[in-house]
């Protein structure tokens, strides 16, 4: 009886290093076809039906390997969303916190973030929406300005100075 659970527990063995070895396999490729940050890549590997302990094997092996890097995930994120979405740090930074990036990686990559380029996108947001607004009073128009860059993530007083200054030079 004791032989067949030493039997039992080696062809288990054996079937758990199979298993393991593809799940990696198909992580390595999921982490090649995009970057990916941690969290998803962890979520990815449980829907496929790892347990815990081969998550945690996997995710480390990925990134001893050069496959997962929070920080450059970070990094290429906040870049992306800012040059083809038009986010502001505030926004950026939520997405990044929603997908458990560590708090130190994602102040690395808003500050990466070109201050001259991130000020003219506000500008051009502030002048997009200005032309969007024509007829309403200036009053109404500042307000209305302020909430549209705050919901898309710019910090508070950057777009009250910003609108603030494009509607002066604006009425001149």
């Amino acid at each position: 009886m004791n032989e067949l659970l030493v039997a039992n527990r080696l062809a288990m063995t054996g079937i758990n290093e199979i298993l393991f070895k593809e799940f990696l396999e198909k992580a390595r490729k999921y982490c090649s076809y995009s970057e990916r940050c941690t969290a998803e890549t962890t979520a990815r590997l449980k829907q496929m039906g790892a347990s815990s302990e081969q998550v945690e094997s996997i995710i480390n092996t990925l990134v001893q390997e050069g496959y997962l890097n929070d920080e450059r995930y970070a990094g290429l994120f906040a870049r992306s969303k800012f040059n083809h979405n038009q986010w502001g740090r505030i926004k950026i930074g939520y997405e990044l916190s929603a997908r458990r990036i560590a708090p130190d990686c994602i102040r690395a990559a808003l500050a990466g973030l070109d201050e001259q380029k991130y000020e003219e996108a506000l500008l051009k947001i502030i002048s997009q929406k200005v032309r969007s607004l024509k007829g309403m009073p200036v009053s109404l128009i500042k307000g209305k300005i302020i909430a549209y860059c705050l919901r898309k993530g710019f910090e508070p007083d950057l777009c009250s100075k910003l609108t603030e200054k494009f509607i002066i030079s604006e009425m001149s």
